[in-house]
């Protein structure tokens, strides 16, 4: 538990694991006990006082107005105030207490809300007020401070505030004076001049003077803020989920007096601004009272966080994001520091050039297969310390550029070997502040290189490693930040494995000998033309409704020659590079028809190329068929095959009915396929029956023929007929992302470049005109070409972590779940890669899990069917990361609820404590291919017990299928005896799950046995539904009546699914738990 604690310090906490933490601090004694001791303690109490019950005592009627009052003038609880059932559970709670010990304050019941919330019922039941009860004299008597402790606490505040912020004591002193009334609901005076002179002796006074005297002076003293503040645990000074996060901070702590403490040194500091800003009682008391409800629950988590690890009092009023003016100056103590201990970001930068030089007498590796230089890869990784930000890994293999050998006449006999690696390794910017619980501050950042290389027989194996001193500090505004150094290096290359005290050795020159290895590199910033970039992508929004003030020119006839103009593409996806535009006219009825083909100009934009073509079409003037139609097709070389590829085909109807010329200009959407037919049949309802292409247009033009051709109409003028190519959300999110990707290149000249570095080609500058469009296989119509692949619609956009993949469990194939109620559990397994980079402040790219809920009560018991919407991940790009998913199995009997009208609830069949049954299979699925999610509809075995540590390092060095192959021939695991299977659907985040692509259905994993049978397991049909489960929990009696398709079943089912699930839920999180894991 205490691990546990520790880990999920300064974090909210799930319900579950909340209601687990805070009871298993009430609770020092069995649970059991206590209720027994309380419960003969009140009912000798309601014999005495001659009551029916507990919950109405003597002065009910009073506790109940002040709870009414409490929730409707208290912030975080205001949004209860309509809740009838939380305002009579409160009352009802607090006269029991009064009837138990005849204690009864206001306060309280800003003492029993956060419990309320913590151990709330759905439904509540008669018992749950004397539950809370208990909770809160558990609270009262055990954990929370007395008034005695609170004020000895409140003074301790004021002094850390005079020997940390010298400026704001000296305003409170000042201002706190003048203006003084007092409203007795605030403070409780009797209580306070009543106990201070004991509190005094609680606390290790070394200022006897300033504290000496009390009565009127002492009520002019900030003190009596701080005291309510804790006193009445935050409650009405903040809002509810700052509320949560203090109390959480609390259990978590065993109520350690220094978190409260804390808290009013954040909350005060946070306010800083404010105060400062207010002169006299009046305004300060407002700021203390209700300023806190404004803060963000984010800043007073983060500058808890930072004061935890030892951060300054005075960086706090700067985490404020909603202060009230602008920081002015920095605070004296910091201005000593001079802020040299707090860089907040590293800028982006890239690390290109790279050539490694090794000697075989470094290659510390030995393998039954011969070792091809060109299998080495390069992974550069950013360091704050020992800690490991981000990383890169080389995907394109490196190019030999020599080979010396010992002996000539002896190939094998290698002395060393040059090699130019061919990736721009870019990295963003990084926010240190989100690495606060992991870093120490003020610590320079440096980069590590690693070259490692990788076979099927051992995994990654690290030759060696330089660390590189790529940033230099910059003071901008108030803020200092580490930028790259811009500058071309050779170092010494060190064989093996990197050392565990990295952040302390030096870079290391390379000399001018050839007995070392070395590795030369230059370090740039790759955001030098970030503005201009952006500007660009801001040129070309995301669509732009047609305008009907456009005026068009007059049509011509069928008989008259037109211009056709292709005017440019919007949104190329990420699998693209070059691209041209190939059209053909279809059902003219003439012959005389030239092939059109147009290439962009190399210095429009590689994302929205702009093409500027126009050709004269019917020159002959001859009469072309009513429905003639224009094919359009765009192709490019495809980023990750190299191969030529179609992005996508769309066809425009050139005449009307009438047989007059469709002027205007018109946005194309691209349909990923071309039917097999003869194409001069081919009509646009053909295309319609081929899933869209995301995001990419073509835009063109139908004109009346004009001596000199017409400039491309402005898009945002409204030009363009738009209807059909409005985007959706998801592509709207695409859109978004491409606008932001300032990595990829600028123009089609910087895209043809990249593409031949890439292919190690080389042309001269007035030559790359004409390589770009032989590369596309010059003026040769593409449309000839019948054999070209498609760009997959999953490859449009690469991964990022930011936006994450989608991730549905769908069903289980298999199961001996018979009478079970069973439910599938992912989590992520990160990839070597990735395995050191740490969690993320939002808990990306660490234990992100997810739970199935919904089920589909047709399916059957054995192969049960999940209907829950997507979860979103965000691990981090590792091919090598996967999703394992473990199903489970839960033994219970739900107990319908006898009005049948609300939940029942869930009971043992035994008698015993409900308990997750052992998994009842496991298997693993591959979250990327590449830069890509691997989208898909997967299939894969199940496997025996639990995956073992063997398995689980083998397949985050290597390939699933590699890994299962591997671990079925070791006899590592073992497929259940029915080939049960579990099917998964992951895609990328972008697209919604109403939007997104049809998925491919990927089967390969049950390649590893007989594939036949579990197809033949996932196609049987017979065996109990899951609504008999359902239906087994009625009596009899009902059970004969009731019909499945009724709407009585429906309510039933609805309510056992929920009672169920959430008893499932908490089992999991338990177990979760039980294992050190974090949270659900």
């Amino acid at each position: 538990m205490t691990s546990v604690c520790d880990r999920l310090n300064g974090h909210l906490l799930p319900k579950t694991l909340r209601r687990f933490i805070w009871m298993d601090k009430l609770l020092s004694i069995r649970e059991k006990e206590a209720r027994e001791r309380y419960g003969r303690t009140l009912e000798h109490r309601c014999a005495e006082l001659k009551l029916r019950s507990a919950t109405r005592s003597p002065i009910s009627g009073l506790i109940e107005n002040a709870v009414v009052e409490k929730f409707g003038n208290t912030p975080s609880m205001y949004p209860f105030a309509p809740d009838e059932e939380m305002i009579k559970e409160s009352s009802k709670s607090l006269n029991v207490l009064y009837v138990y010990n005849g204690i009864y304050e206001p306060y309280l019941i800003h003492w029993l809300f956060p419990l309320q919330l913590a151990f709330k019922q759905t439904p509540t039941t008669a018992e749950h007020p004397y539950e809370l009860f208990m909770y809160l004299h558990l609270l009262i008597k055990n954990i929370f401070p007395s008034w005695l402790e609170i004020f000895a606490m409140a003074e301790r505040v004021m002094a850390t505030l005079q020997t940390e912020d010298m400026e704001l004591f000296n305003h409170l002193q000042r201002s706190f004076p003048r203006n003084v009334t007092f409203n007795p609901k605030d403070f409780l005076v009797e209580l306070i001049a009543r106990e201070r002179e004991e509190a005094l002796k609680l606390y290790a006074n070394d200022r006897p003077e300033r504290l000496s005297n009390f009565h009127e002076e002492h009520l002019t003293s900030p003190v009596i803020f701080f005291r309510k503040w804790m006193g009445e645990g935050f409650v009405n000074s903040l809002d509810l989920p700052a509320v949560l996060l203090i109390w959480d901070q609390l259990f978590m702590q065993n109520w350690n007096r220094n978190v409260l403490e804390g808290f009013c040194i954040v909350l005060l500091m946070l306010l800083k601004e404010s105060i400062m800003a207010a002169n006299d009682y009046l305004a300060i008391r407002q700021i203390f009272l209700s300023g806190g409800y404004h803060l963000l629950t984010a800043d007073i988590q983060k500058a808890w966080i930072h004061l935890q690890q030892g951060g300054l009092i005075s960086d706090i009023p700067g985490m404020n994001r909603v202060r009230q003016r602008q920081v002015r100056e920095l605070s004296p103590r910091l201005q000593d520091m001079l802020v040299t201990e707090n860089f907040r970001k590293i800028l982006p930068f890239g690390v290109k050039d790279i050539v490694l030089k090794i000697l075989s007498k470094d290659i510390s590796y030995t393998t039954s297969h011969p070792f091809d230089p060109t299998d080495l890869k390069l992974t550069l990784s950013v360091y704050s310390g020992s800690m490991k930000l981000h990383s890169k890994t080389s995907s394109l293999r490196p190019t030999l550029l020599e080979q010396v050998n010992k002996n000539e006449a002896i190939n094998t006999n290698t002395s060393s070997f040059l090699l130019k690696f061919n990736d721009l390794y870019e990295f963003e910017s990084i926010d240190l502040s989100d690495y606060a619980n992991y870093t120490e501050s003020g610590v320079k950042p440096f980069l590590l290189i690693k070259a490692f290389y990788t076979d099927g027989e051992k995994g990654a194996h690290t030759l060696g490693w330089a660390k590189v001193d790529a940033f230099e500090q910059e003071a901008r505004s108030s803020q200092l930040i580490w930028k790259p150094r811009e500058f071309s290096s050779l170092l010494s290359f060190h064989p093996g494995k990197e050392p565990d005290n990295t952040n302390e050795c030096t870079s290391s020159i390379s000399g001018s000998g050839t007995n070392d290895s070395s590795i030369a590199f230059t370090v740039y910033d790759p955001t030098k033309d970030y503005r201009s970039r952006k500007d660009d992508h801001l040129r070309i929004p995301a669509w732009v409704k047609h305008s009907e003030s456009n005026v068009l020119p007059h049509p011509t006839t069928i008989q008259e020659p037109f211009n056709l103009y292709i005017d440019a593409l919007h949104y190329i996806p990420d699998c693209a590079t070059i691209v041209k535009v190939s059209a053909k006219i279809l059902n003219s009825g003439t012959k005389s028809v030239s092939e059109i083909v147009a290439f962009p100009s190399i210095y429009s934009s590689a994302r929205n190329p702009v093409f500027n073509f126009c050709q004269k079409l019917n020159s002959e003037d001859q009469k072309l068929n009513v429905k003639t139609y224009v094919l359009f097709q765009v192709t490019t070389v495809n980023s990750d095959s190299g191969n030529l590829a179609v992005i996508g085909n769309c066809m425009l109807r050139v005449f009307n009915n009438d047989g007059k010329l469709n002027v205007g200009g018109f946005q194309l959407k691209l349909s990923t396929g071309v039917p097999n037919q003869t194409l001069q049949t081919l009509a646009p309802p053909d295309l319609s029956n081929y899933p869209v292409f995301p995001c990419c247009s073509l835009l063109v033009r139908l004109l009346p023929h004009t001596q000199h051709s017409e400039p491309m109409a402005s898009y945002i003028s409204g030009y363009y007929f738009t209807d059909d190519a409005k985007p959706t959300r998801s592509e709207l999110q695409i859109i978004c992302t491409f606008q932001e990707d300032v990595l990829f290149p600028k123009s089609g000249k910087d895209m043809a470049e990249h593409l031949m570095e890439k292919e190690q080609s080389r042309v001269s500058e007035n030559q790359l005109k004409d390589w770009y469009e032989t590369r596309l296989g010059g003026h040769k119509s593409s449309l000839v070409h019948s054999s070209l692949a498609n760009c997959s619609t999953h490859n449009v956009v690469r991964y990022g972590q930011k936006t994450g993949l989608r991730v549905r469990i769908k069903q289980a194939f298999g199961l001996k779940a018979a009478g079970l109620y069973t439910n599938a559990f992912a989590r992520i397994l990160k990839g070597a890669q990735s395995m050191q980079l740490p969690e993320l402040p939002q808990r990306w790219g660490g234990e992100e899990k997810l739970l199935t809920r919904q089920h589909d009560y047709k399916s059957l018991q054995m192969s049960p069917r999940w209907i829950d919407s997507s979860v979103v991940l965000h691990p981090y790009l590792d091919v090598n990361s996967v999703l394992l998913v473990q199903v489970f199995g839960m033994a219970a009997a739900y107990i319908p609820h006898p009005s049948n009208d609300q939940r029942g609830h869930v009971i043992s069949n035994d008698g015993q404590e409900i308990e997750l049954q052992p998994p009842l299979g496991w298997t693993v699925f591959p979250l990327f291919d590449r830069h890509y999610v691997n989208s898909g509809i997967h299939s894969a075995p199940l496997f025996q017990g639990l995956p073992n540590t063997e398995f689980l390092q083998s397949v985050s060095l290597t390939s699933v299928k590699s890994a299962i192959k591997e671990g079925l021939k070791k006899n590592s695991i073992s497929i259940i005896k029915s080939y049960g299977s579990v099917t998964v659907e992951i895609w990328d985040a972008h697209y919604l799950d109403d939007e997104r692509p049809s998925l491919p259905v990927i089967n390969d994993l049950l390649a590893v046995s007989n594939i036949k049978k579990f197809l033949a397991t996932q196609l049987k049909k017979q065996g109990k539904e899951m609504s008999m489960l359902v239906i087994g929990s009625l009596d009899k009696k009902k059970r004969r009546k009731l019909k499945i398709n009724s709407q009585e079943y429906q309510q039933h089912q609805h309510f056992y699914e929920d009672a169920m699930g959430e008893k499932f839920y908490d089992l999991i999180e338990m177990a979760l738990l039980n294992a050190g894991y974090g949270p659900l």
